[in-house]
């Protein structure tokens, strides 16, 4: 259905434009200038990137994997992403097993810190096949199956490929001594401008550990309330993110500084109607994240929020690109990494966004599509639109929002006072809205 409703959409956008009907913002004033425009770098080949950092010396450190044998790659460019030499990783081996990596990062330094375990290599049983140990009498029986955690190891690599192990038991932190045999033997990390390292640890993953980069001796112990959704690291604060709640801690001295305010009501109160997923940036005093409706910032000084950059005309509104990494380059560009499952045979898409001062902040050409209720085919179409036309700003409004006390009746009520007056939408979505009652009034005509 998603397929046939966006080809019928953009063919529906279309025709609006050929027929002239194109509406203008409702406020009527002129449009500001300047916003961010994309670019994007060449994927090297055969690469699925993961993950961007930033070095010393506005080096950018980038980890993928090779699309051929699934085996960690390393790359570092010295022009802002534009073009990527490799470094070597040569992961360990032991006998009858294969390695396998989790979480692989470049420290400031160009050091790589990685997580890696030995496993037994996957063999699927031929058809028919019976293993001995699992048949009595010659009636085959079945095993009940135990998931044995594998014993996570961490390493550097440096500049040469040179892997060396890291003394790290991250076990000492959980409170649960059955915590192992739940699952919780794997620690993500992060790492910060200064080359410290943050680890998630604790029997129910409440608590983030930071160490030095170099010695990895432990400088402090970070605890939540419950459950960390997530944590992030600007300049010298580390932001630690749970379901109710965004704190900030001083990673100098491991206190507490308080909770972000005005970002949690931007962010995950209750009358948010999209929650933020947000990105280790490596800036020095912003923190960014990424909804439905675009890439935001949140200056910390200023404790003010700001839209950056509108989903509608840009690459975060289409669903068939998923962001994997995100840094803030010292010219003020952003750098970002996306999965792109729309292009299956790169798979994966680099993109620099530049601020652009002298175009206009949304395209002169403006359309108005209306729904009553959120659908996400309809922004998939929206962004997969707008990148074909770049003249031309999709603007999509939602007639009910969750948390917003309005019913059916209500929005319903808005849109025809708002077509009556001639300022209803270019398009309209007719989910749950009868077509004939608009016919009979005379509001929509039939352009089959």
């Amino acid at each position: 259905m998603g397929t046939s409703f966006k080809r019928m959409l953009s063919i529906l956008l279309t025709l609006t434009l050929a027929l002239g009907i194109v509406g203008c913002s409702k406020d009527g004033g002129k449009s500001s200038m300047g916003r961010y425009v994309e670019e994007r770098y060449e994927v090297p080949e055969g690469v699925e990137v993961q993950t961007l950092s930033l070095l010393e010396n506005d080096k950018i450190g980038m980890i993928g994997y090779s699309t051929e044998d699934r085996k960690p790659v390393a790359f570092i460019s010295e022009d802002g992403g534009k073009t990527w030499t490799q470094n070597s990783i040569v992961l360990p081996k032991e006998e009858g097993k294969e390695t396998y990596t989790n979480n692989i990062v470049y420290l400031s330094n160009g050091t790589i810190l990685l997580s890696y375990y030995f496993e037994k290599p996957f063999t699927e049983m031929e058809e028919g096949a019976i293993d001995d140990s699992m048949s009595v009498e010659g009636e085959a029986t079945t095993e009940e199956f135990v998931y044995e955690e594998p014993e996570y190891k961490y390493a550097t690599v440096d500049a040469d490929g040179n892997l060396t192990d890291i003394d790290l038991d991250l076990s000492i932190y959980n409170d649960d001594d059955d915590s192992m045999e739940m699952g919780m033997g794997y620690s993500s990390f992060k790492t910060s401008s200064n080359g410290d390292v943050f680890f998630t640890a604790g029997s129910n993953n409440e608590k983030v550990v930071q160490f030095d980069g170099e010695t990895f001796e432990e400088k402090n112990i970070y605890e939540a309330k419950e459950w960390i959704s997530d944590f992030f690291l600007v300049g010298d604060s580390l932001v630690i993110y749970e379901f109710d709640s965004i704190v900030e801690y001083d990673t100098t001295n491991g206190k507490e500084k308080g909770n972000l305010e005005a970002l949690e009501k931007a962010t995950i109160s209750e009358n948010s109607n999209y929650y933020p997923t947000f990105l280790n940036s490596g800036s020095k005093d912003k923190i960014y994240y990424y909804n439905t409706l675009g890439l935001y910032e949140y200056d910390m000084k200023s404790e003010k929020v700001n839209q950056l950059v509108d989903s509608a005309i840009s690459s975060f509104g289409d669903s068939e690109m998923n962001i994997t990494s995100f840094v803030e380059k010292s010219n003020g560009e952003f750098l970002t990494t996306f999965s792109d499952f729309s292009n299956a045979e790169a798979g994966s898409a680099i993109i620099n966004f530049a601020y652009d001062a002298n175009i206009p902040s949304v395209p002169e050409n403006q359309l108005v599509v209306y729904s009553l209720l959120e659908n996400y085919s309809i922004r998939q179409a929206i962004s997969k639109y707008s990148k074909e036309h770049p003249d031309t700003y999709v603007k999509y409004e939602i007639g009910l929002n969750y948390g917003d006390g309005k019913t059916q009746s209500d929005a319903l009520k808005t849109l025809n006072t708002e077509i009556m007056a001639g300022n209803g939408p270019d398009v309209i979505i007719l989910d749950g809205l009868s077509a004939e009652s608009y016919i009979e009034k005379g509001l929509l005509e039939d352009i089959s």
